[in-house]
């Protein structure tokens, strides 16, 4: 009767434990060597360095922080715990969404008030990211089928910490060749190679030594008419469809079990949550604008899980449903909504930086309107998409058997 109780350790409890535990041990190392150079950066007064180190820490910590109740839970199972039954989280968590204010607040403090910039800064950053996919997961717990504990921390490990560092270095190597292909167009036009040779004229002074381009000169570059085709090439349809095909490893080991429907498409949102996180909490810490900045960072968490549970679904219709064409739509969804939500992006960043750099204020003003305006919108699909989209599927697609 004990053992029927307890049910025996499987290899899915042993996955979770192995992630789980590989990737608290990675993520709190990598935090204690982060924090070990940012103190000796701060005690020799290289306060810029200092600063950066606090921040990265602060990512990492959070990060490492997210993993510790999936080890705890995996971790029972492996010392003869009883499998946790199916669950659903209760609403009281919802309350997590009151860190966003607290967030804002203390980036208030630091960067309006100056009150202890380098600790206040980066944690109400990871704060403001953390909140929003905290109510995000709940919601869609509730609203979703239910899912035991391990299989619900599996699929948002996998979107933390395994599909982040995949893409990570998928996309290096395609900076390098957008880099390179860049470089090889800017060459066939005149204006083209006095850049060039302007960069590397500046790279040849600096004498392998850390050098900050003037600002008019990055300017010119990034305001290039290849730069720009390359840009938006690169990150608006290259990216999203590495990062949407790679972010459905979520679903990916329970695919012979023929995950279909609403539990395929809940996988998928907490993987692309997951990864929504990861690269919120290791972006740039914001110092002018940083209010809009956050906001933004919570509309890109919205955006990643639809688009990732819509890809996930896309896949199991594909994959498991053999529906081609259901499949490839539900894919091709959620690498526009991405590619859209990129171009935005880049859209708002170059007209303000043109008009830094003394471009058409009315132009950069339009093209600003017109790139917030498609962020919200596409938030606003995705806040509107996630319940309806999961509610629709609870009543009429088919349910996972694994």
């Amino acid at each position: 009767m004990t053992e029927q109780v307890r049910q025996p350790l499987d290899r899915w409890d042993l996955a979770l434990f192995l992630l789980a535990l590989i990737g608290v041990s990675l993520t709190a190392s990598a935090a204690f060597g982060v924090v070990t150079l940012g103190l000796i950066a701060w005690a020799t007064g290289d306060m810029e360095a200092a600063e950066a180190g606090a921040a990265a820490a602060s990512g990492i910590i959070f990060v490492c922080l997210l993993g510790l109740p999936a080890l705890v839970n995996a971790g029972r199972r492996v010392l003869g715990g009883r499998l946790a039954p199916p669950d659903t989280p209760s609403a009281w968590l919802y309350a997590l969404g009151l860190l966003f204010p607290a967030g804002l607040l203390m980036d208030w403090l630091a960067f309006e008030r100056g009150v202890l910039t380098p600790v206040l800064g980066p944690a109400g950053q990871s704060l403001a990211v953390l909140a929003p996919a905290a109510v995000l997961l709940v919601m869609v717990r509730r609203r979703g089928p239910s899912l035991r504990p391990r299989r619900a921390w599996g699929h948002f490990l996998l979107g933390l910490w395994l599909v982040p560092v995949i893409a990570l270095l998928l996309e290096g190597v395609l900076l390098l060749a957008a880099i390179a292909i860049a470089a090889g167009l800017l060459s066939l036009s005149a204006s083209g190679q006095a850049l060039l040779e302007a960069w590397q004229g500046l790279l040849t002074q600096a004498s392998g030594l850390p050098v900050e381009p003037p600002a008019d000169l990055v300017g010119e570059l990034a305001l290039h008419p290849v730069v720009i085709g390359v840009l938006v090439a690169m990150l608006s349809l290259l990216v999203p469809i590495i990062e949407e095909s790679l972010k459905t490893a979520s679903i990916w080991p329970l695919l012979p079990a023929r995950i279909r429907g609403a539990p395929a498409f809940l996988g998928g949102v907490l993987g692309g949550t997951g990864f929504a996180l990861s690269e919120g909490l290791f972006l740039a810490q914001p110092t002018t604008g940083w209010l809009l900045v956050l906001v933004g960072r919570a509309g890109a968490t919205l955006m990643h899980a639809f688009a990732t549970g819509l890809a996930a679904w896309a896949l199991a219709e594909l994959v498991v449903g053999g529906r081609w064409r259901r499949g490839l739509a539900g894919f091709a969804s959620a690498v526009v909504m991405h590619g859209l939500w990129n171009g935005a992006a880049i859209a708002v960043g170059l007209s303000q930086l043109a008009a830094g750099d003394g471009g058409a204020a009315p132009a950069n003003s339009a093209v600003t309107v017109v790139g917030a305006s498609l962020i919200l919108g596409l938030t606003s699909v995705a806040v509107i998409g996630l319940p309806t989209f999961l509610g629709a599927l609870q009543r009429h697609e088919p349910t996972s058997r694994a």
